[in-house]
């Protein structure tokens, strides 16, 4: 695999996991909490399955940290607080990723 490959992963990756933050909002005013289960555990098999893709991303605790955080999410109860300080430290992490694997703030 080449570095642009882990790069535009990791970017993408990062507008993912952003997206959960307003589907939380709107799962708690819509009462549409199975449809936001549903986007995290696919986004966790996605996150599961860039090991795989990218072996190096498996010695990266953010990388490890937004796996584990999200499955947290995913199967126990939180304040809005929890899920939105959760969320960002996990966007935070994979963005601190992309910029050492060769992203910038341009792209």
């Amino acid at each position: 695999m080449n570095d642009l490959s882990i790069i535009t992963y990791l970017k993408n990756l990062t507008n993912d996991i952003f997206k959960i933050l307003p589907m939380k909002e709107n799962a708690d005013v819509n009462g549409e909490h199975r449809n936001l289960r549903k986007y995290i555990e696919t986004l966790t098999i996605n996150l599961l399955g860039g090991l795989s893709q990218f072996e190096a991303l498996g010695k990266e605790k953010q990388y490890i940290y937004a796996i584990t955080n999200l499955r947290f999410l995913m199967n126990n109860e939180a304040s809005y607080e929890q899920w939105r300080r959760t969320i960002l430290t996990a966007v935070s992490g994979i963005n601190f990723l992309y910029k050492k694997y060769g992203g910038s703030n341009d792209e």
